[in-house]
């Protein structure tokens, strides 16, 4: 007979969660396998689900692996759009009582997904979808803005590409 499984006494500490998130997002940057393997653990839902119920660092930690599971895996994405996650983002970037520093990194979520998709779909229609999405949640000039930056190919340093995505991702804030 196999042993039982492993009870957790105490739940994780909020370190903990952020060093595990942070994990998951190294390893599907460097492997894209893993982003397609964490799929079918649905880390999307279960990311979005820390992102909606955890502290300040988790909800960081938590964009960062958002987007490192949704560049290039179509699986990921489809899973974002089910769980309602474009949603998520907006109630949080809209709800003036949260931390200012994780609505900006909402911000800075949106205009890096927008572009990330922009690249990964390309197609009108769903460039369309993304747009009527967005201005649906935020208003037409909001999602303008939005649309209108794709920070994926740009040409600048990373450093330089930091500064510029923390400076844009203000103005959306202040188009809301």
């Amino acid at each position: 007979m196999a042993p039982a499984a492993a009870r957790l006494r105490n739940p994780a500490t909020d370190s903990e969660v952020v060093l595990a998130l942070r994990v998951l997002e190294g390893c599907c940057l460097l492997c894209p396998a893993c982003a397609a393997a964490a799929h079918r653990y649905n880390a999307v839902k279960v990311v979005l689900n820390i992102l909606m119920t955890r502290g300040i660092l988790e909800q960081r930690a938590c964009l960062d692996t958002l987007l490192a599971l949704l560049v290039d895996c179509s699986e990921n994405l489809t899973d974002f759009k089910e769980q309602d996650g474009l949603n998520k983002i907006a109630a949080i970037v809209k709800d003036a009582n949260r931390d200012d520093n994780v609505r900006l990194k909402c911000s800075e979520f949106l205009l890096l997904y927008s572009g990330n998709a922009k690249e990964n779909c390309g197609a009108a229609s769903s460039e369309s979808n993304m747009q009527e999405d967005l201005e649906r949640l935020f208003g037409e000039k909001c999602a303008s803005f939005i649309c209108s930056m794709n920070l994926f190919s740009s040409t600048l340093d990373s450093q330089m590409r930091q500064s510029e995505l923390s400076f844009l991702a203000e103005h959306v804030l202040d188009y809301m």
